[in-house]
Parts: C-alpha cells; structure tokens; sequence
C-alpha cells in the first residue's frame, strides 16, 4: 500500500545501475517513532490508494533523511570471513547502522520498505490487492536480485600516480586507516581494497540522527567502504549533508576526532593530495 520508489534504479543508479542517489528522490525517510514492516524505521513517502490513484504522504515531523548506498563491490565484502575483521560484528555488514546480515537480507527489505511489494517474510495486504495473500515477490525473485547485487563489481580504479600516493599515505598519516581499513587478506588475493572496517563507530553528536537499531546508536554508524566514493557523490555521509570531500571529512567526530583535529591542520596542499587519493579509489 505504501512505498517509495516503482525500481530499484529510483536511488540506485548514479553513476550506473547499483550506485548510489545523489537527489532527494534517492534519499529515504527515517523516522525515530516509525516501524516498517522489516523492523527497521523507514517512513513510505507515497500510498496507492485503491482507485490506482499515487498520493503523497505528509512526512513525520521528526523524520530525518538517509542517502541510498552504493551497491558495487557488495558481494565481495560479505565474502569476509568474521575472522579477518578486528573485532566482532554487532549486528550486519550492509545498512548505515549495519542492520543487515546479509545481501538477501538487505534486497528482502528493500522489497517491502522502498518498493511496497510484500515478500514471504514480510507479506502486505493493500486495498488495491484485496483478494491477494500480499506476497508479490517470491523467494525465487529475491535470491534472482540478491545475485544481481552480489556481481557489481566495484568501480575501476582511477590512474595511479605519485600525487595520488603522497595522499594516500597522508591518510593513513593522520589515521583516516583507522576505520577506513584498506582490506582483508580474502580481498588483497583478489587485488581489491574497499577501505571500510565492516564496523560500527560512533561518529559524534554533529551526525547523530536519533535513530537505535540494534547495535547500533544514535551516533553509531558502520564505516562504509571508500572505493569509488568520489563517482558515487555529491552529496556525501549518511544523509547527504556534506557537498564535497572536504566537507564529509570535517564533519567527523566522535572516535574520529583525532584525526579530524589533523586533518585540519594539514596544509592545503597536503589536503588536496587527500582528496585526489580519494578520487582515484
């Protein structure tokens, strides 16, 4: 009865099929008092009414807003065995506050949450479906997406050079590395570094969005990886406020604080090698 978009494509698409969104249609509506039917919080902007009218819904006032991620290279990070990260997992490797598992997770509730097409798990009865068990999508067609998710590659990598390694190691420098883990033995073999640690961190109380998930905080986000962070962008973090790099760096806090504090007393130079290292993951 309710949804957000009529694709999948509707937040994943830029800068291709499975990216991330990068206009407000793509941004999801988070509400702190909201259920959805996955147990999450996402607030369905549009309902189908019966008549086969699409009507907007007014957006709670307490609502705050979540940028879709990019999907590229997803198959290889659930891949990690749980031995070759630091510490324990709370919770899932995939969702801003790590609420998903797994890929067939995360595609079962996008399903019902972003598309309103209730799944053998979380079946939806509408007006428009009377009659109807209120599962449109079958096991079949999820594991059929979940496969399609799991083969994005990652984005190719921009042109090395030595501009590009002076940032690069200006960032483990300041101690960006410290969350924003290069890789995992599983994924050196195969000669892929998606700089994410697959944890949760709190990140301060400027990003905090009032959100509990699980594991997750208010302020607890899960690093999410860097590789092609630049082609997926404007706008950056979890919910978009950030219109360059520079401006997502700052706006850290929290256990980043540190390297926040370091970063701001780069020169400028030394800032710009940073962010052309970014551009060329």
């Amino acid at each position: 009865p309710t949804f957000n978009a009529r694709s999948c494509v509707g937040c994943h698409s830029s800068p291709e099929l499975g990216g991330s969104g990068t206009d407000e249609r793509a941004f999801v509506v988070i509400a702190p008092t909201g259920v959805d039917p996955s147990g999450g919080h996402v607030f369905r902007r549009l309902r189908a009414e019966a008549t086969g009218a699409v009507t907007a819904q007014m957006p709670p006032a307490n609502g705050v807003i979540r940028k879709a991620p990019a999907l590229f290279g997803s198959g290889h990070l659930e891949t990690v065995p749980e031995a070759e990260i630091r510490r324990p997992v709370p919770g899932g490797r995939f969702g801003w506050k790590g609420r998903f598992a797994g890929i067939d997770d995360a595609v079962e509730a996008a399903f019902v949450n972003e598309l309103g097409l209730g799944t053998p798990r979380y079946p939806e009865r509408s007006a428009a479906s009377a009659g109807h068990p209120g599962i449109e999508i079958s096991q079949e067609q999820i594991r059929a997406v979940s496969a399609f998710v799991r083969a994005l590659s990652p984005l190719p990598v921009g042109q090395l050079s030595q501009e590009t390694e002076q940032g690069r190691r200006i960032f483990y420098r300041i101690g960006c590395s410290n969350c924003h883990r290069p890789s995992f033995p599983t994924l050196e073999r195969r000669g892929l570094s998606p700089y994410t640690d697959l944890l949760l961190h709190d990140i301060g109380p400027a990003l905090a969005d009032g959100i509990n998930e699980g594991a997750a905080k208010s302020r607890d986000f899960k690093t999410p990886p860097l590789w092609g962070v630049a082609r997926t962008g404007p706008p950056y973090l979890h919910d978009g406020r950030a219109r360059t790099l520079r401006e997502a760096i700052a706006g850290h806090g929290g256990e980043a604080e540190r390297t926040v504090d370091a970063w701001r007393k780069l020169s400028s130079i030394d800032q710009t090698l940073v962010i052309r290292f970014l551009q060329s993951l």
